[in-house]
């Protein structure tokens, strides 16, 4: 594993929501301080994201997202972006 920050120059923000006990599949250990120092960016810190998914994102993506031309690009790969196929209040077609 690549480390890419020092947590002691730039340190993490304390998180949003603490939670006292994991939740689900969630790791009993600070997995939020490792993505941080391989990334360099606190992702958790965007509402709705929270460890296990900032770690999925990065497992699939990796820390080069120069794969996606823009941001629309990215978030379409993610599933993000509603069916726009919609005239007059009517579904013309929608996605898969």
């Amino acid at each position: 594993m690549r480390i890419a920050y020092d947590i002691s120059q730039s340190p993490l923000t304390p998180p949003k929501h603490i939670r006292h006990k994991p939740q689900g599949n969630e790791p009993n250990f600070d997995l939020r301080t490792h993505l941080y120092r391989m990334s360099g960016v606190d992702f958790t810190r965007v509402d709705g994201l929270g460890v296990l998914t900032v770690q999925i994102i990065l497992s699939e993506v990796g820390l080069d997202p120069s794969r996606f031309p823009t941001v629309k690009h990215f978030t379409s790969w993610l599933g993000l972006c509603p069916g726009s196929r919609i005239t007059g209040g009517k579904i013309k077609s929608s996605p898969p």
